[in-house]
Formats: C-alpha cells, structure tokens, sequence
C-alpha cells in the first residue's frame, strides 16, 4: 500500500525539525488551500514542534507541506488508507524521535497549550492512542476522528512494526475512526484527554474525557455506531 515515492516537500516544512514533543500533521485538499489551510496555518498549527499538511498536491510554496496524499483520490471513502499512510510517512520519513505524532482534519481548531499540558503526564513510551471518545452513544466506545488522534511514540512504532503491512490485521474497508480503533487489540491503550477542547467547523466542541478502553474488547458494527451517533446528535444539537 505505500511507496512513498514522488512525494513533494515545500521548503518550509524541510526546514521544521526533526526531534521534539509533538509532531502535527493536518490533512487536506485542493478546494481548502484557500480557505481551511491559510486558517489553520495562521493559527494552531505553528504551535507544534513540527506542524505541516499532508495532500496529493503542491499548495503555496511558502506553506509546511508534502504532498504525501499523491495518486489517492480525493473522497471520504479513502480517508481511512490516508490516515494510515500518513501516520506511516510521519514516522518513516520524517522522524521517529516526536514523543507523540497528532493527525487532525483542516476544519480542526486545537489549543496546543492545553495540549502539551495534557501530554506531559504521560510517558510516550508507553503505547497511547488518545483522542474523543465517543462513549456517550456507543457502547464499547472509540475515538472519533472528528477531534483528531494523538499517537505516542510507541503506539506508533507498534502500529508500524505489526500492523501497517499486514491486511489481515489491517484491512481497508472500516471507516478512519472504526479502523484505528481496532489497533488497541495489538497492545495499544486508549485514553482520552480531559484537559483540552477541540473545535471542529466552529460548532462542534469535542473534549477529550478520560476513558480507560479495555484492549480486548470487540468493536460494534459501523452500521450500529452510525446510528447511534445519529440519534445522539440529534438529540443534543438539533
């Protein structure tokens, strides 16, 4: 599934470190680089250690970017094999040395400082999978995808070394949130932060509470999530 191969580096992000807490990575397409990019890019994204996006294409030149999304289509459908190939890229070929690797959307709003603060109680060396859990209307919960993921060092290198190769472990099917959920089976404990908001569209707070999953447990069907998350966000937003 990955290759890696012609992908386009701007010159800002090969000057971004390559050591630190927090490596950042927004994903993105060619309709928002006008929009959701120069937002995020002004705001937020700065605060990282390492802070860029990843897309298919080359954006403004003066933009942190790689076009690491190149050859994949620019639908929903793909953004699970996105997500993979992006945290893979991050960690390959950027750098293995961040304490914790953040992959959010560029319709996401982070206050990193409540961020970092979060994250400095706890040991990236330890397998962490962090994010919103969506555990009001479903019954096993998982992070949703909307408030991005945070992944340790470990979580990642786990991911990378028993998972990412292996579709039997990891097939393409399962939406983002659903898919990546399933790593915690293989070892990977899943948290969520209580410290700080994320803003998704400037609607939508998620906050990060913290939830203990246990590894072992079976994911519902998507069919069952979505309508859950349906009636539930209908009852509270409408």
């Amino acid at each position: 599934m990955v290759a890696h191969e012609g992908v386009c580096v701007s010159e800002p992000a090969k000057r971004l470190p390559k050591t630190g807490r927090l490596l950042c990575f927004v994903l993105t397409s060619p309709k928002f680089y006008g929009t959701r990019v120069l937002a995020v890019n002004e705001t937020w994204l700065p605060r990282c250690d390492h802070g860029q996006f990843f897309a298919n294409i080359p954006m403004d030149p003066t933009i942190p970017h790689s076009t690491v999304l190149n050859g994949i289509p620019d639908d929903y459908k793909y953004l699970f094999q996105k997500s993979m190939i992006s945290f893979h890229y991050a960690f390959t070929e950027i750098s293995d040395q961040f304490d914790w690797y953040f992959k959010a959307d560029d319709d996401t709003y982070v206050i990193m400082e409540h961020m970092y603060e979060y994250l400095a109680t706890l040991d990236p060396t330890e397998p962490y999978y962090l994010g919103y859990t969506l555990r009001p209307y479903f019954k096993r919960g998982y992070n949703g995808g909307g408030a991005g993921y945070v992944l340790s060092r470990a979580a990642l290198k786990l991911f990378i070394d028993r998972v990412f190769f292996d579709r039997t472990l990891c097939p393409l099917e399962y939406n983002e949130d659903v898919g990546i959920a399933r790593y915690r089976k293989w070892g990977i404990h899943s948290l969520s932060a209580s410290v700080f908001t994320v803003v998704v569209r400037g609607t939508l707070q998620y906050k990060w509470l913290p939830v203990q999953l246990p590894p072992s447990e079976d994911l519902i069907t998507y069919t069952q999530a979505y309508q859950r998350c349906y009636e539930w966000t209908r009852t509270h937003y409408s």
